[in-house]
This record gives structure tokens, C-alpha cells and sequence, in this order.
């Protein structure tokens, strides 16, 4: 039986505006609105997620708000010294830690959080110093409570110093996506001025076709890690640049990594696969096809080696013609 492979990428754009302006009413004394307090506001641009073949469309504020929400690690930096406030690898996240952020409904959200925070008065004649405070932020989503849902499994801690980030495992079926933004050295707005966030992929996709089916009856679709370099399933993510480290990848051909099982199986279309991998090159893999023949036989094809490089934003569409 022939088997005819290529692949393909297609560009996942997401670009997200969500905004914020955040402070603390009674918490610390700095934070204490000293004119008039100026409170958060949230708002989402309608930005769309392509799929695979524009078939579907889904906007990163719907997709957050069917999740529950983003999560977000605010820093406050004073610039009560010789310079005004900034961002550094020394910052905590003292403003929020893992605060979420919930949108009311997932066609429109209107974006929530409590306890309300102001931004800190650190301008004008009631300044306490010449220098000027910011806070940064940085945000990522699904939203995990604990580090325990959405695939992700845990974050950096409240008294951690520098860039946070969130550690990530994907799922062997089909997960949400994970997406992050930032901004640094904000400072205190016009009243009805927003802190935008606008959120990028942090992983690639994995989908696959399967066409010239009609004499066969398949049962299920596996992703199998290669002995070598194997595919990226686990990591660190540092919310502020988008990097990943500490990556773990399945090299154990013997173990699944993804699959896909139904009844019926879709083999094309936006729901074949759509599993989460972590960038990276040259990772190795292998997809296996199990099929039942005329006589209700189960049967397995040869496994079919792949070696691809997988782009954050991006979907790889294993394209399979089964004569």
C-alpha cells in the first residue's frame, strides 16, 4: 500500500488587545491613591485565530473567557531614588501574583478582577518624589489556579525575582492553546486610558489529512516519540521574552505521545489532531494508522518517520494519501 507524505505550514495569527491599569487601594502606602484615584479598565480587541483552513475562526478573548480567564504578574517599581521607576531582573511581582482576570461572557468579554487597584500617584504636585513609579505587567493564558489545569503545571512563586513564567505539558488529545503578552514600565494614564496587552502563540500546532480512505476503516491516528531527538511535549516558559527552557521531549517510540480515537475518526478538517507542541527543530516522530480491513480486522500500517521544525504560531499539516 503507498503512501504519499507532505507537509505544510499555516500561520495561526493572534493578536490580542486586552487592557488594564492596576494599583492597590490599602495595601502599602505608595499604592494609596493620593488625587484623583484612577481604576482599572479592561477591554479586548475582536482579533481572530485563523485555523487551518479558514474554515473556523475563533477570537483570543472568546477563547480566554471560555477558559476562565488570564492570569497576570503585576510589578510595581518606586522612583523614589535617583532615577524614575523601571523594570528589572531584581523586580517582584508586588502588585499581582497570578491575579485572574475574568471576561463576563466569551462573545464580547468585559474584563473583571477583584480586589480593584489604582495606580499609584506618583505625578503632580502631590508626588513624594521627582521621579516617576511604573508598573509592569505580564500576562498568560488559560488561566491555572494552582498550576494544575489547562496543561500548565505550575509558575513562578510570589517572592521570585525577574521574569515569571508558567511550565507547560500538553495533553495527548487535543488542549488549548497557551498564549502570553506583556507591558513594562507603564505609567499612570489619562483617566480613561488602558494598558494594552497583546497576547502571542507560545506554541506550534500539529494537525494531519488523510485522504483516498473510502476502502479503508480508520480507528486511530498516533504520534510516537523517535529514540533520538524525540517530539517537545513539556517546558518553561518565561512570559516575558516567550522563550521556553527545561524542555522535555518524548523519545520512547514505544509510548504515544498523541492520538486521536473515534467514532467516526475525522480525517480532514480543523478537529484532525490539533495537538500542542513546543517550538523547536528538528524533532522527530513517527505517525502510526490503525485501520480495520474488509474483514473487520484491525490492521496497522507502517509507521511513517517524520522530522520537522515546529514554529510558534504556526500549524504543521501532515497531509497523507493512502492509495
Amino acid at each position: 500500500m503507498r503512501k504519499h507524505i507532505i507537509s505544510k505550514w499555516l500561520l495561526m495569527t493572534v493578536v490580542v488587545s486586552s487592557v488594564m491599569t492596576a494599583c492597590s487601594s490599602d495595601d502599602v502606602e505608595l499604592f494609596m491613591p493620593q488625587e484623583a484615584p484612577v481604576p482599572v479598565l479592561f477591554t479586548a480587541t475582536d482579533v481572530e485565530v485563523v485555523t487551518r483552513a479558514n474554515e473556523e475562526k475563533m477570537t483570543t478573548p472568546q477563547m480566554v473567557a471560555q477558559a476562565g480567564g488570564f492570569g497576570v504578574f503585576g510589578y510595581y517599581t518606586n522612583g523614589n531614588g535617583a532615577t524614575d521607576g523601571a523594570y528589572s531582573a531584581s523586580a517582584t511581582p508586588n502588585f499581582m501574583h497570578n491575579q485572574l482576570v475574568t471576561g463576563t461572557n466569551a462573545v464580547d468579554p468585559v474584563w473583571t478582577y477583584t480586589p480593584l487597584k489604582y495606580w499609584p500617584n506618583e505625578t503632580g504636585a502631590t508626588a513624594k518624589s521627582n521621579h516617576v513609579d511604573k508598573l509592569t505587567f505580564f500576562a498568560y493564558a488559560p488561566y491555572a489556579a494552582a498550576g494544575t489545569t489547562y496543561n500548565i503545571t505550575g509558575f513562578s512563586a510570589e517572592n521570585a525575582t525577574g521574569d515569571p513564567w508558567v511550565t507547560y505539558n500538553s495533553p495527548k488529545t487535543a488542549g488549548y492553546d497557551l498564549v502570553y503578552a506583556k507591558a513594562v514600565d507603564q505609567v499612570k494614564p489619562n483617566i480613561n486610558d488602558k494598558v494594552s496587552l497583546s497576547f502571542s502563540h507560545a506554541l506550534a500546532n500539529l494537525s494531519y489529512e488523510i485522504t483516498n480512505t473510502s476502502s479503508l476503516n480508520i480507528q486511530k491516528i498516533e504520534v510516537l516519540g523517535w529514540r533520538t531527538n524525540g517530539i517537545n511535549i513539556a517546558g518553561k516558559l518565561n512570559l516575558n521574552t516567550g522563550t521556553w527552557s527545561e524542555i522535555s521531549a518524548k523519545k520512547d517510540k514505544t509510548e504515544v505521545v498523541f492520538e486521536k480515537e473515534a467514532d467516526p475518526l475525522p480525517l480532514t478538517g480543523v478537529n484532525c489532531g490539533n495537538w500542542k507542541v513546543i517550538p523547536g527543530d528538528n524533532q522527530e516522530f513517527f505517525v502510526r494508522i490503525t485501520y480495520k480491513d474488509a474483514g473487520d480486522n484491525l490492521k496497522v500500517l507502517p509507521e511513517i518517520p517524520f522530522k520537522e521544525n515546529f514554529v510558534a504560531g504556526y500549524n504543521k499539516v501532515l497531509q497523507i494519501a493512502i492509495p
